[in-house]
């Protein structure tokens, strides 16, 4: 299905600018447009082929395939059809795609493909209305020439109702299960993108999602002052929100959401089966880029990338593995630097505090390293918890100290990022735009110090794991606090609201600083989630696997539901807490309030089946996206 923004784009004649977005500008000083390339429709998300042949070692099947480990170029992950040979798959191309559209796809193989011995060589195909217009022979096995594992990039004009059918021979090696994949399958159309002029009026946008930031370790929320003392003065200066909560407490459907103002259950990005942000979905930055914004992007964590589509409508998206918060700013800075008047949004992923705590020293003022515990060393730490979640024998006493020690590295990093958060001020300062721009900053989820028996996070969904900090500065914000819990999802719609920017196909939702959309939250269900939720018995002991965890606020009442695990043979579970007398969440009241828990049970299933009914297909995260996630610690090895 194309974006309703389209159809409508489309339907008036006005490009992709619908009626309401064109109101909202059309007052502002408008300046020469710049011609983009936009994703018309996604064959691998948007249709299922015609499987004509496959090969049954191998089912055909959607994935994010990798050529190179790591960002290697051209060698990267792409979305793509897995078409072991022998295989071919036919589609049909819409009938609603406009008049100079053209198909954008890539011809390659899946790392695996490069691990096999011998040499093989796989033919790939493709047939538009029964013409061969491409024919090529792509080289596997292990002795492949790294400088060859790369993608092989076509485009080809098409129009309503063609057929489009692909195919893979394998014509040298032996006929074992091959992964050789087509990749893109887009449609694609050139757009004119409109560029307007910014003046208080007419605010540019810079939106910072600082990773793993929990809340109580801001000063302005109770946390060690001196170590957030930037993010605790813009706090002041605008709106800030007490109870903010992140829709999951790791990484990739929380900025999903963010980006999206959807929920996890929604937009679909939730683990590596679904980690691809899908092309029907509109993004903020594609709704600012409509309503005449230039748009840049710069994230330090891995899982936020091109790759995995996060770039949608930004002009310029970089990603950087790990790096820290100063090397996010100089990939977009001469972006910025050279805006002139354009009116911007700037969109920022900053890993620290992340682990690994590894402050840097030129970076921090307050915070002072401290010696590892006496006993620490190598697997002590995993050991010692392992021992205690299997209700073994362990020294409670170097586990506490050692859980301590991260955290007191985790604050170091907290102090570090805001710094960071200063010196991004500075620059706006400089370039003299800091008077019209709108700040926001959140964070994506929390951490974990063996608040509730784990480390890290994505595990569960207590306070720690998903209360975040919100804040939001700039022109036409007022300056206060709210105690209303809220769902940072709504974040993006409340920022094209302060702007007087229509919403367009952007989800509808309560706006964030309106006092009435404030107030009838208090109805709605704030739900969190994780795919990869660990659950400890009521004795303490861990559960050895993973499987969704949910959780419910309330008022002051927090929900934790496990739903039964089918496939792991674990019933379903629930725990309750009162947040206002407990707020360490350690009193569980679920035993005494079962049929409570039960209601509130009920409301989350009922609330599932809603989010996910039009959720967009899923695309399989793939080897290379298996190791990322082991090697974060996401996914047990």
């Amino acid at each position: 299905m194309l974006k309703p923004r389209v159809l409508t784009a489309l339907a008036l004649g006005i490009g992709l600018i619908g009626l309401a977005v064109f109101s909202a500008i059309r007052n502002a000083p408008d300046l020469p447009t710049v011609t983009g390339t936009r994703v018309f429709y996604s064959l691998l998300t948007g249709a299922q082929p015609e499987i004509l042949e496959s090969n049954p070692e191998t089912p055909i099947a959607t994935a994010l395939v990798m050529p190179l480990d790591g960002m290697a170029g051209d060698g990267g992950a792409l979305p793509a059809l897995l078409l072991s040979p022998p295989a071919e798959v036919r589609y049909t191309i819409p009938d609603d795609v406009p008049p100079g559209s053209y198909l954008r796809l890539a011809l390659g193989m899946d790392q695996p493909a490069y691990e096999l011995a011998g040499v093989f060589v796989v033919r790939f195909k493709v047939i538009l209305d029964d013409e061969l217009v491409h024919s090529s022979l792509r080289k596997g096995g292990a002795k492949t020439r790294r400088k060859q594992r790369t993608w092989e990039r076509l485009e080809f004009p098409v129009s309503p109702g063609m057929e489009l059918r692909l195919r893979t021979d394998l014509v040298r090696g032996n006929p074992e299960a091959i992964h050789s994949a087509v990749g893109l399958l887009e449609i694609m159309r050139e757009v004119e993108l409109p560029r307007t002029r910014s003046d208080s009026t007419h605010p540019n946008l810079v939106l910072v999602v600082i990773d793993t930031l929990r809340a109580d370790r801001l000063g302005a929320q109770g946390g060690a002052e001196s170590l957030s003392r930037n993010l605790d003065q813009l706090a002041e200066q605008g709106t800030s929100f007490e109870q903010a909560y992140a829709p999951a407490s790791w990484t990739w459907p929380s900025t999903a959401s963010i980006l999206t103002g959807l929920s996890p259950a929604a937009h679909g990005v939730q683990d590596l089966n679904s980690c691809y942000l899908a092309h029907e979905l509109e993004t903020l930055a594609e709704r600012l880029q409509s309503a005449g914004f230039a748009t840049a992007a710069s994230s330090t964590n891995p899982l936020i990338a091109k790759e995995k589509n996060f770039d949608q409508g930004f002009d310029e998206f970089h990603t950087t593995e790990w790096k820290d918060s100063w090397d996010a700013f100089v990939k977009v800075d001469p972006w910025l630097r050279s805006r002139g008047e354009e009116r911007f949004f700037l969109y920022l992923q900053l890993t620290e505090p992340h682990s690994p705590y590894d402050p840097d020293p030129e970076k921090i003022g307050i915070w002072k390293p401290t010696d590892k515990p006496a006993g620490f060393q190598g697997r002590t730490f995993k050991d010692l918890r392992a021992q205690k979640n299997t209700g073994k024998p362990y020294d409670a006493k170097l586990l506490a100290e050692i859980a301590d020690y991260f955290s007191h590295r985790y604050d170091g990093e907290v102090e570090v990022v805001d710094r960071a958060i200063e010196d991004l001020v500075a620059r706006l300062r400089e370039i003299g735009a800091l008077d019209n721009t709108i700040i926001a900053i959140t964070s994506d989820h929390g951490d974990e110090f063996l608040d509730h028996g784990l480390m890290g996070h994505g595990k569960q969904l207590y306070e720690e794991s998903v209360h975040v900090p919100l804040i939001i500065l700039g022109p036409g914000v007022n300056v206060g606090r709210h105690e209303q819990p809220v769902d940072i999802r709504h974040l993006g719609g409340t920022l094209l609201d302060l702007m007087g920017l229509s919403r367009g196909s952007y989800p509808d939702g309560p706006n964030l600083l309106d006092p009435e959309d404030l107030a009838g939250l208090e109805s709605d269900p704030l739900i969190c989630s994780t795919r990869h939720g660990r659950w400890f018995d009521r004795d303490g002991t861990l559960r050895p696997d993973t499987g969704p965890v949910y959780s419910l606020r309330r008022g002051d009442l927090l929900l934790l539901w496990r739903p039964t695990w089918e496939e792991r043979g674990e019933t379903e579970d629930w725990r309750l807490f009162d947040l206002e007398a407990d707020p360490a969440q350690v009193d569980d009241l679920s035993l005494e309030r079962s049929e409570l828990c039960e209601r509130m049970i009920g409301t989350i299933q009922r609330w599932l089946e809603v989010q996910s009914r039009d959720r967009p297909s899923a695309v399989h995260g793939g080897v290379g996206t298996l190791e990322l996630l082991e090697g974060i610690g996401y996914v047990e090895k």
